[in-house]
């Protein structure tokens, strides 16, 4: 895929390209390359971005598979990027690597993996919340299937663990998302949720979650929420989610409840496509305490990366 943009808002014309190739490996693996540029129409050589890698994916048997990719960069820029990558007067390069290993069953699943990216990997055609940093990760559960429960209208119940961890280059810890939950599959089509997710965060600048609170300072924030969510049959013609949050938030606390309805323009049966409608509304608070006085702002959450 190529294509040419023109100046715009200030902005210089590119040519950007994207190109992929991949190959089957025995009966359910394969293996592929990508090679990604951009590419200033005026001054080309003083304004580009080039990305290329490789990446595979093996099916082993008992249900486990491995994917593995790796990326590289080089980039000169006089301007622009995003806002990760501000502009260059000089060539820049960066990697990014990452691999999982997973097995996915009926009754059990587990992903487990690594990633690391370069302070100086960029990427053009691509959003970067942040670079410089190791990430492992583990997402756990089981699928249990009670016949007690089944009576009780619970046709599965599925505890399970979605860890995040986040280390700078020199193994500083900058942040963490330990999402804790049980799910509760009802027999009618519908789920109740009940989670937790003890989050850290640690910011080098001042951070302002609404205009009308002074930022947040430099520093480490540890909070842990709890909440309930839940939703009827999404297959049936009207169906509603829900959710609610309570507990910390950063320096001061929140609290939230939502609601949301959604209506198929059409019957939801499989061979049939359907235009689903939705409508939300939604309350939620998230007050900061300071030493003068208790302010209430908007909801916000915390980064996902």
């Amino acid at each position: 895929m190529a294509m040419r943009t023109g100046d715009a808002h200030g902005a210089p014309g590119s040519d950007w390209g994207v190109f992929r190739a991949r190959r089957n490996l025995f009966r359910s693996s394969d293996i592929g390359g990508i090679f990604m540029f951009r590419r200033a129409t005026e001054g080309g050589r003083e304004d580009f971005n080039r990305i290329y890698g490789a990446d595979t994916y093996i099916r082993f048997p008992g249900e486990i598979d491995l994917s593995v990719y790796y990326l590289a960069s080089d980039a000169r820029a006089t301007g622009g990027g995003d806002n990760l990558a501000p502009p260059l007067d000089r060539d820049r390069g960066g990697y990014t690597v990452r691999t999982s290993l997973n097995r996915e069953g009926n009754f059990h699943h587990i992903k487990f993996g690594f990633m690391e990216m370069s302070p100086d990997f960029r990427n053009d055609l691509g959003f970067l919340r942040r670079t410089g940093f190791r990430k492992y990760f583990v997402d756990w559960g089981i699928r249990p299937r009670f016949q007690f429960m089944r009576r009780l209208g619970v046709r599965e119940v599925h505890p399970h663990i979605v860890w995040n961890y986040y280390d700078d280059l020199d193994n500083r810890m900058l942040a963490k998302w330990l999402h804790t939950g049980i799910t509760f599959f009802l027999n009618n089509g519908g789920n109740v949720q009940i989670q937790v997710d003890p989050t850290f965060e640690r910011i080098d600048r001042p951070f302002r979650l609404d205009r009308r609170i002074d930022p947040i300072p430099p520093g480490s924030y540890s909070w842990a929420p709890w909440s309930l969510t839940g939703g009827t049959d999404a297959s049936r013609m009207f169906s509603f989610r829900w959710r609610g949050t309570l507990g910390e938030l950063w320096s001061g606390t929140q609290k939230s409840l939502s609601l949301t309805s959604c209506g198929h323009c059409g019957p939801c049966v499989p061979t049939t496509r359907s235009i689903p409608t939705c409508s939300s509304m939604r309350w939620s608070s998230t007050i900061r305490r300071t030493t003068s006085s208790t302010r209430t702002c908007a909801s916000t959450s915390s980064m996902r990366r």
